[in-house]
């Protein structure tokens, strides 16, 4: 029996896997252990967003702030690509592509991009349609990036 699939290092495994649409298929029977240049990490992505994340909401309660943080976030009112909605408008769109989003955890500009909202009196938190972040936590981890390039 054949199984298809891009033959990826797997971190977790210490073993070459078989990966098809982000998920692991199989372990390797044969662990190898890769050159750098030939490891593709299948779950280190993830792991690492999802400190990136933890770590922008811990820095965003604490109020701590970086020398960048006041450019970046001016630069993110001014986007293009900003949106204003509530945590809960936020949260119902999370849920209403639940198993997009943990498919995608690693890459969620792959999903559909959130809806287009001016800031109002109901709608204060600021989020990028295209990475999907709340952009006040975003910016106050020193490892993010702004997809478009702008920080």
């Amino acid at each position: 029996m054949h199984i298809s699939g891009k033959k990826i290092w797997c971190c977790l495994f210490g073993a070459w896997v078989r990966e098809r649409q982000g998920r692991i298929i199989q372990p390797s029977k044969q662990i190898l252990t890769p050159s750098k240049k030939s490891r593709t990490p299948c779950c280190g992505k993830k792991v690492k967003k999802a400190k990136n994340i933890l770590t922008g909401y811990v820095n965003f309660m604490r109020g701590k702030k970086h020398a960048t943080t006041d450019e970046k976030i001016k630069l993110c009112q001014e986007c293009e690509e900003n949106t204003w909605m509530t945590k809960a408008e936020h949260a119902k769109w999370l849920l209403k592509h639940g198993i997009k989003v943990l498919e995608n955890f690693d890459q969620l500009e792959k999903l559909p991009r959130l809806p287009k909202h001016k800031k109002s009196k109901k709608r204060k938190t600021l989020y990028c349609r295209l990475c999907k972040c709340h952009v006040e936590a975003k910016i106050t981890d020193e490892d993010e990036r702004c997809l478009l390039k702008k920080w």
